[in-house]
């Protein structure tokens, strides 16, 4: 018995609650995926589904079996991904999901340019060093503090209220007497690693805001959603708050910045980054050494 070609039926038949369903979906014959999921059954010697009602339901067995089928069959497509990628001649390069649609397809365009086929995915701060690590990635753009790295970006505070002044202040946001709360800083994933997290709440607090008023975002989403519908703000890079349509300003009594290098599969690779330095700072919104944007 092929047993993943029958766990990939009993996850698309019980996703569906329907053979002839779930045998369409997969491109094989009803008969056939009732003879593998049959054949499953028998296998693992219990009843994956109820067969006694119009809907090819699970049994009690079956639900607590198909969600780890399910993990299963999608472990093995992303093997099979993963697989077809290391046999090509693009390379996967890893980045912060810090900017637009365009911004990723002119990145991936400059890589091109460069000689680099690559494909260009996005991934939080802890998961693009672990791609590198495990070898799915042949580049990264990993965090790291602003002291000593390779590119720099500013941080400030965004919101959807026009500023009269040029920067803004971390004590300007104290909590006012009579309010019930002060406004919020949102944290965006990018943005939860202890030498941009911890160097916020040291400065918050250090100039009275209470620690409730440090939060954790979601998802950028859900950070510009908050900061639109209220006085909440962001913080974040101008360009991100650019592309959020909200005012941005930069912070006068805290320095805060995303600093960022390059990890490299092999040692070779680092002279990729090389090649498409500059394309990378711009996709970052990195400041020159001089201070001025790329």
């Amino acid at each position: 018995m092929d047993l993943l070609a029958a766990y990939r039926v009993a996850a698309a038949v019980g996703e569906r609650h329907s053979v002839t369903a779930g045998a369409a979906s997969l491109g094989v014959p009803q008969s056939v995926a009732s003879r593998r999921i049959a054949a499953l059954e028998s296998h693992l010697g219990l009843a994956l589904f109820d067969r006694g009602g119009r809907e090819l339901m699970p049994t009690v067995d079956g639900r607590a079996l198909l969600p780890a089928i399910a993990r299963l069959v999608r472990l093995a497509d992303d093997i099979e991904i993963d697989a077809e990628r290391a046999g090509s001649s693009t390379s996967t390069i890893v980045v912060p999901d810090v900017a637009s649609l365009r911004d990723l397809a002119v990145l991936e365009a400059s890589c091109r340019e460069a000689g680099l086929p690559a494909e260009i995915r996005t991934a939080g701060p802890r998961e693009r060093a672990e791609l590198v690590r495990d070898g799915v990635a042949r580049l990264a753009v990993v965090a790291m503090p602003a002291a000593g790295s390779r590119w720099r970006v500013r941080l400030g505070l965004a919101g959807r209220r026009e500023r009269d002044s040029a920067q803004v202040t971390l004590s300007s946001m104290r909590r006012r007497r009579g309010a019930t709360r002060g406004p919020r800083i949102l944290l965006l994933p990018e943005d939860d690693v202890p030498h941009v997290r911890d160097e916020l709440q040291r400065a918050a607090s250090s100039l009275g805001l209470s620690p409730a008023q440090v939060v954790r975002a979601g998802s950028r989403a859900g950070a510009v959603a908050e900061a639109l519908r209220g006085d909440d703000v962001v913080l974040c890079s101008a360009d991100e708050a650019d592309e959020a349509g909200l005012s941005w300003r930069p912070v006068r009594d805290a320095a805060l910045s995303r600093g960022y290098a390059v990890a490299a599969a092999e040692r070779s690779d680092r002279d990729l980054a090389e090649r498409i330095h500059d394309a990378i700072a711009e996709f970052l919104g990195a400041e020159k050494p001089d201070g001025e944007a790329w």
